[in-house]
Parts: structure tokens; C-alpha cells; sequence
């Protein structure tokens, strides 16, 4: 489907493969609309993708476990320092 635009009080139709604001190159709502269904009709991949990062996830914790560094790292971090008050000398301009 092509976008019809207003130039110049006339109607111009954008070329094929045009998005949206009539940039080219970039996707249409279509295009995106396609994907999503063709995705939610077979969610092979992303479920796929969800397994690995999981397995990933898991794999990198019995890991970082058995690492001596990060076992002897304590698990609070320091506290946040805290500001005084500012210090001004007699005669000091304020900017």
C-alpha cells in the first residue's frame, strides 16, 4: 500500500517501500504488523532465544560461583558518602 502525502495542495502518492513520514527505507505499520502476527503465529525463535538466555543465565551463575574474586567480594556495597555543608571563607562571591 502506498501513503498519500499533501505537497503543494495536491495529493502525491510516496513510492513503494517508503515509511512512515515518507522516509525511505524505513518499515511500514504493515511491515511490523506482518512480523508480529507471523511471530505470535509461530513463537519458535523468541521461545527459543527466551531458553538460551535462560540456560545462559544459569550456567553463568554456577560460574561466577566457583570464581575465588567474586566469592570473597562482599555483597553490600560501601556506603554513599555524605556532603557537608559548604565551606565559604570571609569574602568569598557567590556565582
Amino acid at each position: 500500500p502506498r501513503r498519500a502525502t499533501l505537497s503543494g495542495g495536491g495529493i502525491v502518492r510516496a513510492a513503494p517501500g517508503v515509511g512512515p513520514g515518507g522516509v525511505p527505507g524505513l518499515p511500514g505499520a504493515d511491515v511490523v504488523r506482518d512480523t508480529v502476527t507471523a511471530t505470535l503465529k509461530k513463537p519458535q525463535l523468541p521461545l527459543a532465544l527466551l531458553l538460551v538466555v535462560v540456560l545462559f543465565l544459569l550456567v553463568q551463575n554456577r560460574i561466577d560461583g566457583r570464581d575465588p574474586k567474586l566469592a570473597s567480594a562482599p555483597i553490600d556495597g560501601e556506603p554513599d558518602l555524605g556532603f557537608g555543608p559548604a565551606v565559604r571563607r570571609p569574602g568569598d562571591l557567590i556565582r
